[in-house]
């Protein structure tokens, strides 16, 4: 998997975002024939199998002068990595992806469509859920941070509080459900004052 520092044509396969960009535009016009438009998707689906494809996603994303279309592709390559790989990856491999989906978060404002800025709240998530309070120490400080720089941004912790609550506490998330424990504490601690932390958990 590329760093954020390389460039498309480095990346295995010979894959760079021009093509991926060129594939996703055939796929959404209308006027393609279907012969055409299915080797597109076959090639889209090629790309999302390559190993750097999380590089791809994220770059497509961060990428504002590219179509909502493009970078939600983008985001959805990111997310599907997460979902499907996230236990192939060793640490700097994980820890790459979870500085991806945080430099998104922080540059999401008012131009952003919500579905993005919600699909980026979603690929924050799924890496809370794998990572948080195991590799990922600082999450809560991030949020705070990111909370008092914009309106935009308060939307997006919002987001991202209720949809991990919603999965820690309310669903059957298989990947919530495997840190239970730490997430329900973690969560809990987050919204506790320490000295009511202290008081009814003094070990």
């Amino acid at each position: 998997m590329n760093s954020a520092g390389d460039n498309d044509e480095q990346a295995s396969g010979g894959v760079s975002n021009d093509q991926v960009l060129a594939a996703l535009k055939v796929v959404h016009d209308s006027k393609t024939p279907n012969p055409v438009r299915k080797k597109a998707e076959e090639y889209l689906q090629q790309v999302n199998s390559n190993k750097d494809a999380p590089y791809h996603g994220y770059t497509l994303a961060a990428d504002k002068s590219n179509s909502p279309i493009a970078r939600h592709y983008g985001l959805w390559m990111l997310d599907d990595a997460i979902r499907h790989q996230w236990a192939e990856y060793s640490l700097e491999q994980s820890t790459a992806l979870r500085e991806w989906a945080i430099s998104l978060a922080e540059r999401v404002d008012d131009g952003d469509p919500s579905f993005i800025a919600n699909k980026i709240a979603a690929i924050w998530v799924e890496i809370a859920k794998r990572s948080w309070v195991l590799d990922w120490m600082n999450m809560d400080e991030l949020l705070v941070r990111l909370w008092s720089e914009s309106i935009p941004l308060k939307n997006l912790v919002l987001t991202v509080l209720e949809t991990l609550s919603d999965d820690i506490f309310g669903s059957e998330d298989a990947a919530a459900g495997l840190r239970e424990t730490d997430l329900n504490k973690a969560y809990v601690q987050i919204f506790t004052p320490a000295v009511v932390l202290a008081e009814h958990f003094p070990h």
